[in-house]
């Protein structure tokens, strides 16, 4: 199936879910850099549809990239699935949420 086919990994052995999460991490960050962000969140999507680990730096990079299209709804969303996805919150990414609900303007939830 062309499911399975996705799973291989380069050196031809059957990928993990890790290698998966790794490799859509990767493109979602890539596109968030490239100021694809409909892309970068339709991908995140996927990823969080099939349970795939995302790690801190996509959160990261999306919580930034929504912040700067004015997406603070978005980004506050992220930053309060971290748990989801065993991520701990850094100064960084506290940053980014404090930055979502100032795009918001909701200073209470800041």
């Amino acid at each position: 199936s062309s499911s399975s086919s996705s799973m291989m990994m380069i050196d031809g052995s059957k990928g993990t879910e890790l290698d998966m999460s790794a490799a859509f991490c990767t493109a979602v960050r890539t596109m968030a850099k490239s100021h694809m962000w409909r892309e970068a969140l339709s991908t995140m999507s996927l990823m969080v549809s099939r349970k795939m680990q995302m790690d801190r730096f996509t959160i990261s990079r999306l919580m930034m990239t929504c912040n700067q299209h004015e997406l603070g709804s978005i980004a506050m969303s992220l930053f309060e699935s971290l748990e989801q996805w065993n991520i701990e919150k850094d100064t960084y990414l506290y940053t980014q949420g404090i930055t979502a609900c100032g795009k918001m303007k909701d200073w209470q939830r800041a």
